[in-house]
């Protein structure tokens, strides 16, 4: 009697249904677990593929800091294991230290116990506040940390005269902050290293509202003062089409300024300011 009962109760459609859920379920379960030693004994846990060798290349202050990079990182040689890594957070971690001049990371595993850094370091463009700061701004306006870049402080321009947000401000430090109120100083920087290397920019202060009141070295190391528009919101982040208008127009300044100094030298006119702030014309005294 109590056979036929389970036959009966499994000829039920849902009762055969769940013990095929139940089956498929285990079978999954079984499967998961079975996955999951199998790959800690052939990847997590099996000892050829502990870390020995790790690999730092760039183009600056970081090429072959392997001890550095290991500390950030928490890695240990003979310890970790490279498949325990999750490489995307390597990565991600080190690009946070934009302050350090880390700007691009690619981390790879090279089997069966290396681990390979790429790190693509930040420019710096200028130096900010004065020649003894030891903030930079690279082209984006990124702040690092001079201590990296020691050896081309020297060469670099001074920004100042900008005035911080107050989310920055409030920051305990200003290090791998962006500061858009330079932008139109960097711009500057950048056309002038493109395709004007023969002038010798100093100081470029942006105290005064839609200009760029810049101090450069011109003949016998003679100091002058060009005064130049770039009409730009501070107070909030530009959009290209912004930026691609100004810039466009201060590359038309900068043509006419080269042309107007080397007029000016060929006269032998002695002179300290440039004022070209009007269209078509400039003001030499």
């Amino acid at each position: 009697m109590a056979k036929n009962n389970k036959e009966t109760l499994l000829r039920k459609p849902f009762v055969r249904t769940g013990l095929i859920l139940i089956i498929l379920t285990a079978i999954v379960i079984l499967g998961f677990f079975t996955f999951d030693y199998i790959s800690k004994l052939l990847y997590y846990s099996n000892p050829h593929f502990r870390l020995k060798n790790v690999i730092v290349k760039s183009s600056g202050y970081w090429d072959n800091r392997v001890d550095d990079i290991m500390n950030i990182l928490s890695l240990k040689k003979g310890t970790t294991n490279l498949f325990s890594l999750d490489l995307h957070d390597l990565r991600i971690t080190l690009e946070k230290m934009g302050g350090e001049g880390i700007s691009y990371v690619e981390v790879t595993r090279e089997l069966p116990d290396t681990l390979k850094f790429t790190i693509v370091e930040r420019i710096p463009r200028a130096l900010l506040y004065n020649k003894k700061s030891n903030m930079l701004a690279d082209k984006d306006g990124v702040v690092i940390k001079g201590k990296y870049f020691g050896n081309i402080i020297d060469a670099l321009p001074v920004i100042t005269g900008f005035r911080l947000h107050a989310e920055t401000k409030n920051k305990k430090s200003p290090y791998g902050e962006t500061i858009t109120s330079i932008k139109p100083a960097l711009i500057f920087i950048s056309l002038v290293g493109n395709s004007y290397v023969d002038m010798d920019i100093r100081v470029i202060n942006l105290y005064l509202q839609n200009r760029l009141v810049v101090f450069m070295a011109s003949q016998k190391d003679k100091v002058i003062k060009v005064i130049l528009p770039f009409t730009f919101n501070t107070e909030a982040p530009p959009t290209q089409a912004q930026i691609a208008a100004e810039t466009k127009n201060l590359r038309m300044k900068l043509k006419e300024l080269k042309e107007l100094l080397q007029y000016l030298k060929l006269k032998n006119t002695d002179f300290s300011e440039i004022n070209m702030l009007y269209k078509d014309q400039a003001i030499v005294k």
